[in-house]
C-alpha cells in the first residue's frame, strides 16, 4: 500500500532487493481501501491516496533510473541522487486494485496489473479496460502482464474453514469492488476448480 510508504526508502529497498536477488523483484503497488483502519490510526486522509501514489510511482521510477533526480509534486519533493545500486534492468511496477481508478493508473503508469479479490468475469473486464486506455495513451502492457488472485479449495463449500474464509473476505471487501465473494473462489471437485 504505497501511500503508507516513503517513495525514496521504497525505491532503495527495490534497488537493494533487485541487486541481492539478481533482478528477481516483482512489486505490486496498491493504494489501499478508504475504509482501512490504518488511515484513522495514522491520522492520514485516504482522500488523496490515489494522487499521492501516482506521484510516488513517478518519483520511484526516476530514482531507479537517473543519476540525479529533480522532482516537485503536490505531495513529494526531491532534489538529489538516484538510488544505488542501480538495478541492471528496470524494476517492473505492477498496479494492484479493482477500481476504475486502479485500471486507469495501470494504463498510465503500470507495467502490469494484479486483481485481487475479484472474479474472472470482472478481471476480464478490467483487462479490456486497461488495454483500451493504454492503447489510447500510446502505451503497451505485455499480454502476460495481467494476473488475478483466485482462491481455491478442492472440496465442499460447506467446509467450516471455507465458510470462515468467505466471512472474513466479505468483511474486508469494499462494496464497490465486489459483486459476490463466491465469484473470487474456485470451490468443488478438482475438475470444477480446474475449469474455473
Amino acid at each position: 500500500v504505497l501511500p503508507f510508504r516513503d517513495p525514496v526508502v521504497f525505491a532503495k529497498e527495490l534497488a537493494t532487493i533487485a541487486f541481492l536477488g539478481a533482478g528477481r523483484v516483482f512489486p505490486v503497488i496498491g493504494i489501499g481501501n478508504a475504509s482501512d483502519k490504518f488511515w484513522q490510526a495514522s491520522g492520514a486522509s485516504p482522500k488523496t491516496r490515489g494522487r499521492k501514489s501516482d506521484e510516488a510511482i513517478e518519483l520511484i521510477r526516476l530514482l531507479l533510473k537517473e543519476d540525479t533526480v529533480s522532482f516537485a509534486g503536490d505531495h513529494y519533493r526531491y532534489e538529489g541522487p538516484g538510488v544505488q545500486p542501480r538495478p541492471a534492468k528496470p524494476v517492473p511496477l505492477w498496479i494492484g486494485g479493482n477500481s476504475d481508478a486502479a485500471f486507469a493508473r495501470t494504463a498510465r503508469l503500470g507495467d502490469g496489473w494484479l486483481g485481487s479479490m475479484i472474479g474472472p468475469q470482472r478481471a476480464g473486464e478490467a483487462r479490456r479496460s486497461i488495454e483500451a486506455q493504454s492503447q489510447a495513451l500510446g502505451r503497451v502492457i505485455e499480454p502476460d502482464h495481467y494476473c488475478m488472485t483466485l482462491m481455491m479449495h478442492i472440496g465442499s463449500e460447506d467446509d467450516p474453514a471455507v465458510q470462515q474464509a468467505i466471512g472474513r473476505m466479505a468483511a474486508r471487501m469494499p462494496p464497490e469492488t465486489c459483486h459476490s465473494v463466491t465469484d473470487m473462489l474456485a470451490i468443488g471437485p478438482a475438475e470444477k476448480v480446474i475449469a474455473t
